[in-house]
């Protein structure tokens, strides 16, 4: 049986600390006067008997209230979802240091302790698993996890420059110094131009930042029986967020019904596989996992015009934090 995990990168972000009302816009996604945001991620995978599984970032509550974290983990957890720590560094500690491997192990072992402890104290539960913001992990994060009893993380992305952990596989979940690695799962897609060679990247099982979810889709059909297949979303899914670096702000934000179309498009076609499921990491099974580390390649034809579009718009606006 193929092991689907939902999972949600679940924060603020930091190209976004300035605005007041950040938590409401890209935690929540009120805009417009609907919610689509956490909410709705979660109503969707409900929906379809799954659970998500929210990386929470919680270093920057004092600026945004308290209360509303505190919520926000309480309504996850009673709706059926799990949470988990995520840790962005700089928004307590050094703002400009932003990735963990930044810091020395003692350092990381307190940001991860005050962490766990914060969200224990909202929910009265211990996390059982971790993602570094920006995947900006190495090993001394897996020490400091261990340290703080921790013992599942999903910061490893292949290829991936911010990624700084020492592992030896792609997509094979494995215990790295007595902490479960879930690598955040990727395929190799190359891309074909006309009449020019083609090129090939890693992405990540993300239909907003570089995927689809046909891709995906065909993505899970080429992967081993017994395997794990990590997916990804941010809270912020469902915006369209153009972000001028000139005037350092955002200067654009939609909701983009289209990416949630995706999402429930992707959430049925799992569902009906019956060599498929959706597992909470609560109930991960990692005894019959297949030992093979493979690799889907999915073949993407470019259009030119959309491709040259796409590359100089994306020059002078941003997306969002991926």
């Amino acid at each position: 049986m193929k092991q689907i995990l939902i999972t949600c990168d679940t924060e603020v972000g930091e190209l976004h600390a300035d605005r007041a009302d950040a938590f409401e816009i890209f935690i929540k996604g009120e805009i417009e006067g609907r919610e689509v945001g956490v909410k709705l991620i979660n109503d969707l995978a409900s929906k379809y008997g799954a659970a998500v599984e929210h990386f929470v970032d919680v270093y920057p509550y004092e600026r945004y209230g308290e209360h509303k974290f505190e919520q926000l983990c309480r309504d996850i957890i009673r709706g059926g979802h799990g949470v988990n720590l995520h840790t962005h560094p700089s928004g307590r500690y050094d703002k400009n240091r932003k990735f963990m491997w930044q810091y020395g192990v003692d350092e990381q072992t307190e940001i991860v302790n005050f962490g766990k402890q914060k969200i224990k104290e909202w929910i009265g539960m211990d996390v059982l698993a971790h993602r570094a913001g920006g995947y900006g992990a190495n090993d001394d994060t897996v020490q400091a996890l261990k340290f703080n009893g921790i013992f599942i993380d999903s910061s490893f992305f292949y290829k991936n420059e911010n990624c700084k952990i020492n592992y030896d596989y792609i997509n094979k979940a494995s215990e790295k110094n007595c902490v479960l690695q879930l690598p955040i799962s990727v395929y190799e897609k190359q891309k074909r131009f006309s009449f020019i060679k083609a090129k090939s990247s890693f992405q990540k099982f993300d239909f907003r930042y570089g995927s689809s979810a046909d891709e995906i889709l065909k993505a899970i059909d080429m992967m081993p029986e017994n395997c794990m297949i990590v997916l990804f979303l941010h809270s912020f899914n469902f915006l369209n967020l153009k972000y001028s670096f000139k005037d350092k702000k955002y200067i654009e934000i939609s909701i983009n019904d289209k990416l949630i179309n995706e999402y429930k498009w992707l959430l049925a076609s799992i569902a009906n596989k019956t060599e498929c499921k959706f597992v909470p990491i609560k109930d991960l099974d990692m005894g019959g996992l297949s030992d093979e580390d493979f690799v889907p390649t999915i073949h993407a034809d470019i259009d030119m015009k959309k491709y040259a579009e796409d590359k100089f718009r994306l020059k002078f606006m941003h997306v969002g934090n991926v």
